[in-house]
């Protein structure tokens, strides 16, 4: 009977071992991790490429990214950690010699990590293209750290209060990363919501981002961002098709007319929601200048129901000169 015992344990064993090298992503979130049987599977997981943690009390993560595994991750998503993901965690994870596979880093919403551990880990992840550091104690200095080591094409950082009030640093030229070839960032969103940044801060990063796309940030800051403080100079041009500006009241609506008739013939979605400032001129302006237009919100703002008829009237009088 102990014989029997014994071999049903080996081949149970060896059919968990089995099934774990199929495994490809780890996701677990809310609750506490049940730490040895987790340290087991990720042990077990030879072939694991995703590791998502989120919410979790999780006691154990020093001894979990320090597993050689870690360094052969694509996407490491270590959110909402609050306590747990701590300056020591992050020390930790950037004692190995080097993430080769790494191009998705999360660390959202755990305020415990700021710049002197964090600068560590760019130069370890040569491919790392999408990086989400909202709610963090990180500042300036992390993310010129990601752009000069990483070929960054998405970035997070909503509500990084850290950075509000932070004295200006210039920010690096593209050219001096290596990552860099014709002196432009790769960068194609950008996501700073409820953050404030110096004056001129995201204004050159925008300028060096020929291929930004999508952009999400608060309405009072897009006269610092695209349009420089010297009359001589030209308002910035680049590519968007997406643009966000919410949640303000201090809404610079020269600046946004000027944003859309320099940017408008790309744009397909706009949204404007609790912009109070935003009225019937301001949709004139989109119905003119944005003739791709499919996603349009103005929620909480003044724009008139005669506005929006006006609007519509007139989007579909273009559509119809378009097509025609």
């Amino acid at each position: 009977n102990n014989n029997n015992n014994n071999n049903d344990s080996y081949e149970e064993q060896k059919t968990q071992i089995y099934a774990a090298n199929y495994i490809r992503t780890i996701k677990m979130t809310k609750g506490k991790l049940p730490c040895d049987e987790f340290l087991k599977l990720y042990e077990m997981s030879h072939n694991l490429q995703n590791l998502h943690i989120s919410g979790l009390v999780v006691t154990n993560l020093p001894q979990i990214l320090s597993k050689e595994k870690t360094t052969r991750l694509e996407t490491l998503e270590l959110e909402n950690l609050d306590r747990f993901l701590t300056n020591a965690v992050i020390k930790t994870l950037s004692s190995h010699v080097v993430f080769s596979n790494l191009r998705i880093l999360n660390i959202s919403s755990c305020p415990l990590v700021n710049d002197q551990s964090f600068i560590r880990i760019p130069p370890l992840c040569p491919v790392l293209e999408e990086v989400d550091i909202s709610g963090t104690s990180l500042t300036i200095q992390s993310i010129c750290s990601l752009f000069l080591y990483c070929n960054i094409s998405i970035l997070f950082a909503r509500n990084c209060n850290s950075i509000e009030g932070q004295f200006h640093l210039p920010f690096p030229v593209p050219i001096q990363s290596p990552n860099q070839s014709n002196g432009k960032w790769s960068l194609k969103i950008l996501d700073v919501f409820g953050t404030t940044f110096p004056s001129d801060f995201l204004r050159h990063l925008i300028i060096f981002s020929d291929k930004l796309t999508s952009l999400t940030a608060t309405g009072s800051t897009i006269e610092s961002y695209f349009f420089p403080k010297s009359t001589e100079s030209s308002p910035v041009s680049v590519p968007l098709t997406q643009i966000a500006l919410c949640n303000t009241s201090n809404f610079h609506l020269d600046s946004f007319r000027e944003l859309i008739t320099q940017n408008g013939k790309n744009l397909t979605h706009i949204s404007l929601y609790n912009c109070r400032q935003v009225s019937d001129p301001e949709l004139l302006v989109i119905t003119n200048f944005c003739p791709k237009i499919e996603f349009l919100d103005l929620s909480c703002t003044h724009v008139t129901d005669s506005g929006v008829i006006k609007g519509l009237f007139l989007f579909l009088i273009l559509c119809f000169f378009f097509v025609f």
